[in-house]
């Protein structure tokens, strides 16, 4: 917590502590106002602040990251979570995430004075970040398909999915290799989780190269629903067959 922020809160306590022997009610009401209003926001993000210091410093870099979320969620106004939260992706080399939520903190700080100091280094760095994003290798626009193909064909589901989601210029590298995706087996996700709109909306364009479809399920129970989700969101229109693995009866 900054000592302005220690200061202000103290003198307003005196204040409303006076305030209450000398029965001054309103001054009370304006206190607590004030505290509500602006001092305890700035608190709050001091606290916060401080925790994502302290996660960078113990190695945990994804709950410093979470914490740098909930500063920008909650306190969008206060450039700090912005600043945090865009330095972990560098640090990531997740330039294009980075670049994004820099932008989204100088737009919701746009009544700031560009030459604010905590404006000015959120704009110094996106520089970093867009710098980072240029100097990246995009080895599937290095690779010769022969390659990416093999690469692709020793993936689960799971994993292309994520390497669809890196970018554009990935998603058509992979619909370009359709011999990668004659027979699949597709794990569902570990946690049980469904999969989103996004995720069957990329199974559905791997579909189209499909022949054999193989699913290996951890749980018999399980089986029917994780299928009917499966074919109620995707088609197949290729397929020749299909086999379904369970590798336990019971939990």
């Amino acid at each position: 917590m900054s000592q302005d922020s220690v200061n202000a809160l103290t003198d307003s306590i005196s204040n409303i502590n006076k305030a209450l022997k000398e029965h001054d009610f309103d001054t009370i009401i304006n206190e607590t106002v004030l505290g509500i209003d602006e001092l305890l926001p700035k608190i709050h993000m001091s606290f916060l602040e401080q925790r994502v210091m302290a996660f960078k410093r113990k190695g945990d870099v994804h709950q410093a990251y979470v914490t740098s979320l909930i500063m920008t969620r909650e306190f969008p106004t206060f450039i700090s979570g912005f600043l945090h939260a865009a330095r972990i992706l560098i640090q990531q080399r997740r330039f294009e995430h980075a670049i994004v939520m820099c932008k989204d903190g100088l737009e919701k700080n746009a009544q700031l004075s560009t030459k604010d100091p905590k404006y000015q280094e959120l704009l110094q760095v996106q520089k970093l970040a867009q710098k980072g994003q240029n100097s990246k290798v995009d080895f599937m626009k290095l690779l010769p398909y022969d390659v990416i193909t093999l690469v692709l064909k020793r993936l689960s589901m799971d994993d292309i999915i994520n390497c669809m989601k890196v970018s554009k210029g990935w998603e058509q590298s992979i619909l370009s290799c359709p011999s990668s995706f004659r027979e699949w087996r597709i794990v569902p996700p570990a946690d049980q989780r469904e999969y989103d709109a996004t995720e069957y909306d990329i199974i559905q364009q791997l579909s189209e190269h499909i022949w054999s479809l193989y699913v290996i399920l951890q749980w018999e129970e399980l089986a029917e629903q994780q299928i009917k989700n499966l074919f109620s969101n995707v088609t197949f229109p290729h397929l020749r067959s299909f086999t379904v693995y369970c590798t336990c009866k019971t939990r």
